[in-house]
């Protein structure tokens, strides 16, 4: 690959060499912790996949588009306003025909691309950092909470994450290739996929090609710009029959736009709310996206290694931030939002940067303070490594970590309903919990007779009423989940107003759900002027 800062053509041709190193016993130790940061990552996200946690809403949603559509219905879009790259979900389709619908079968895919994105983020650090720093690298990403959780959940974002370590990775194994014709047409067809398998890699192949293609313009290095230019044609080209066959449908859903609305930067912004949200969005990304509760620190040293790579390499930086400007553009025109899980494909870039940051700080300060540059490193580990303790030591349990999804543990409480309730019990389904009880329903064979789906929602009390007085003359089961942030004021009104009707008996609590039932069986019909 060409570098910006040496513009002869007969330059070495790659900014990505290997930075100098140490003796050869120093880089075996240092390589070694490496690996051993590779086998603790890839044990941690195989042990978040083994804990088997219950579906939440989201994976709940998209696991009953895949069980209840054929591969050809996957092209159209999908119900309950979810979305994903086609391609993601024709192998979770697979996963799921060849070994079932169970949460294992569903969340495999996302498994195997955690763990592929973590090898590779190895090979990638090991070519473009300094040999001190790819340690700190991969140890970063072998315990980010939200590398982790997403590898282990029924959606595409460990996907897009492993997809853009692939391209980064293809791009600086490539540096030697020089843009050839045979290279030229593998980097066309592999792109070209990449889009179908990941929204996200637009981002990262804009900053590919853009980096590149000015490279070669200002070294005037005429053929194989236009080679670059061909592959980003064959690139461009596949983005719009993607967007006619699936975004175009997706970009349109105003649930989603809704849903998303504080995640699209103001463009162009107007007042000093608008300027700030630039300023929110920078320190949220570390902690909703990268999974760290010391955003400041974080942020610190990322702008620190932003400020030493580019001092080593221009091409660097821009190939590596490119992507989120490309990303900030899209939530201004409202197609992609900027931040949480959706951001998370740019999280391995950000760690590359805080790794040499941290290098770099820990270097300077090692000769007077020694124990100041170990202090810095423990810091930047301790959050994630802290998460990482307790979440694996008290499993099924509710930690609280910015990036990560709070458990929503409806399977336990619905085993919990089926085993004790008797004959004339209603079962009450909070609104919250509808999507993760229709797929364990379905899976488990549960009659729906007596089922009861309830549909208030919000800070109406009318509704309730209305909804709620259907359950009047009996005993009813409330199976609650989904009920962090606004859903939980919506599941207290619901136990409110029935605790007006009749006594609690019992509460079955699990992370983030529960079950209660409730004596209703003396509550009388409602007035007639109540009813509708």
């Amino acid at each position: 690959m060409p570098t910006l800062t040496k513009l002869e053509p007969e330059a070495p041709s790659s900014s990505y060499a290997q930075p100098e190193r140490e003796g050869s016993g120093a880089n075996e130790s240092w390589r070694g912790l490496a690996l051993a940061a590779v086998v603790i990552g890839c044990i941690l996200r195989l042990a978040e996949y083994l804990l088997n946690r219950s579906l939440w809403m989201d994976e709940a949603y998209l696991s009953l588009n895949l069980l209840h559509r054929s591969f050809v219905g996957l092209l159209s879009p999908l119900d309950y306003h979810q979305g994903a790259p086609i391609g993601f979900l024709l192998l979770e389709k697979l996963a799921v025909r060849w070994w079932g619908g169970s949460e294992y079968s569903l969340r495999l895919v996302p498994l195997l691309a955690g763990i592929v994105s973590l090898i590779f983020f190895y090979k990638l650090s090991a070519r473009i950092l300094p040999q001190r720093a790819v340690p700190i690298a991969v140890g970063l990403m072998a315990i980010s909470p939200t590398m982790i959780y997403y590898s282990a959940e029924v959606k595409q974002y460990s996907t897009e994450a492993a997809i853009a370590v692939l391209l980064y990775w293809l791009m600086v194994e490539g540096s030697q290739w020089e843009w050839g014709p045979i290279q030229s047409v593998s980097a066309a067809l592999l792109g070209a996929i990449a889009i179908w398998m990941s929204h996200s890699s637009v981002f990262i192949l804009a900053g590919i090609g853009v980096t590149v293609s000015v490279s070669l313009f200002l070294r005037k290095d005429w053929s194989r710009l236009l080679r670059v230019l061909s592959v980003g044609t064959c690139w461009m080209a596949s983005l719009v029959l993607c967007y006619l066959v699936t975004l175009r449908k997706l970009s349109g859903d105003n649930e989603l736009l809704s849903y998303w609305k504080t995640n699209f930067m103001p463009l162009p912004p107007r007042s000093v709310t608008d300027l700030k949200w630039f300023i929110d969005s920078f320190f949220e990304f570390f902690g909703t996206s990268a999974g760290w509760k010391f955003t400041g620190l974080a942020a610190l040293v990322f702008l620190v290694g932003v400020l030493v790579t580019y001092r080593k390499s221009r091409e660097r930086v821009f190939v590596l931030l490119i992507p989120a400007l490309f990303t900030l553009l899209a939530s201004g025109l409202h197609k992609y939002p900027f931040g949480g899980r959706l951001t998370l494909f740019l999280v391995p870039a950000v760690l590359l940067f805080v790794a040499e940051g941290v290098e770099f700080l820990r270097s300077s300060v090692s000769t007077r303070l020694p124990s100041a540059g170990a202090v810095l490193v423990a810091l930047v580990f301790l959050d994630p490594a802290v998460y990482a303790l307790h979440h694996f030591a008290k499993p099924h349990t509710e930690v609280v970590q910015p990036g990560v999804m709070r458990s929503e543990e409806i399977r336990p409480v619905l085993g919990y309903v089926r085993t004790n309730e008797q004959a004339g019990d209603l079962v009450y389904i909070f609104y919250g919990a509808e999507p993760a009880f229709d797929y364990y329903a379905e899976r488990d064979h549960w009659s729906s007779g007596n089922v009861e789906i309830g549909t208030a929602s919000g800070n109406d009390p009318h509704p309730y009423e209305s909804d709620l007085d259907r359950l009047r003359g009996h005993r009813v089961w409330v199976v609650i989940s989904h009920i962090r942030g606004v859903g939980g004021q919506d599941a207290k009104f619901v136990d409110f107003y029935l605790s007006q009707l009749g006594p609690r008996l019992i509460t079955f609590t699990a992370a983030g759900a529960e079950a209660d039932l409730y004596d209703l069986s003396k509550a009388s019909a409602p007035p007639q002027s109540q009813q509708h």
